[in-house]
């Protein structure tokens, strides 16, 4: 298999490749370990996204077999375990962002702002962020905006899908400089540049807030076929006098079953 870019493999020492867990799991390290590098990416071709980002924190090694950012070929592996175990999600990653950045944005619930992942976030496309509410409304402003930065920024969307009368704090100061450094007589000009930006970035954003809605209606129908498998299996299970332990009937009724398939999880791929 001929090998595009830089995917030499970068050896490790004892302390930074050996893992802090189960032996079991240290003897199945050790044992990729020892496999060609070639080999062991055309193992990974056959992982999802959550499995080759669990890998590449195994050790120093595996994350410099899959985190190396200029290999054509190892991206392609994350576009392809993408592609194929995360539905919906045909749009590569935005600007700025490789394979397996996108995916690990996409899975990963935690608040680019304060680092929480027990808060639920919510992707803000416009700004290319995760962020909980509290800072959403600590990094967002509402007023002391001039009229023609409204123009060319994004609003971010709410949860029910309208737009907020926000704007990123940092959008809006980095805009206004820039139309400060224009000269009067041709701001109009940039306002009008940047406007037709604005237009192209919109589009972008809608379609992938529709890849979103897809991902978490997917997410959720999986989640009530799993329920339901589980339900029946219960069902099936019969008591030391030959009976059925359990009613269908009287086990969708219980308060926390319906809870379960309404339940909104902070929105991340991992499902």
């Amino acid at each position: 298999m001929k090998m595009k870019g830089n995917t030499k493999r970068k050896k490790s020492n004892k302390s930074s490749s050996k893992p802090t867990t189960s032996s079991t799991q240290t003897s199945s390290s050790s044992n990729l370990l020892r496999l060609p590098l070639e080999i062991f990416l055309e193992i990974c071709k056959s992982l999802t996204p959550v499995d080759l980002l669990s890998l590449s924190l195994v050790c120093k090694t595996f994350y410099n077999d899959l985190c190396c950012g200029e290999s054509k070929t190892i991206q392609e592996i994350w576009r392809q375990s993408r592609l194929t175990f995360m539905p919906f999600r045909e749009m590569g990653p935005p600007e700025g962002m490789n394979e397996r950045e996108y995916i690990r944005f996409l899975i990963e619930n935690k608040c680019y702002f304060c680092g929480s992942k027990t808060r639920v976030t919510r992707i803000y496309w416009e700004r290319r962020v995760r962020s909980c509410i509290k800072c959403f409304k600590e990094n967002t402003v509402l007023e002391g905006i001039d009229n023609r930065i409204k123009l060319i920024l994004q609003r971010p969307f709410l949860q029910n899908g309208s737009l907020s009368n926000r704007f990123w704090r940092d959008q809006v100061e980095s805009k206004y400089a820039e139309l400060c450094n224009v000269i009067v007589k041709d701001q109009n000009e940039w306002i009008y540049d940047q406007y037709q930006l604005y237009n192209i970035l919109q589009r972008e954003i809608a379609e992938r807030r529709r890849e979103d809605v897809l991902s978490r209606e997917n997410q959720r129908s999986q989640r009530i076929q799993g329920i339901s498998e589980k339900l029946d299996l219960m069902c099936e299970e019969i008591d030391e006098n030959g009976l059925v332990k359990y009613q269908r009937y009287l086990l969708e009724r219980c308060p926390s079953l319906c809870k379960c398939y309404t339940y909104e999880r902070p929105f991340s791929e991992r499902g």
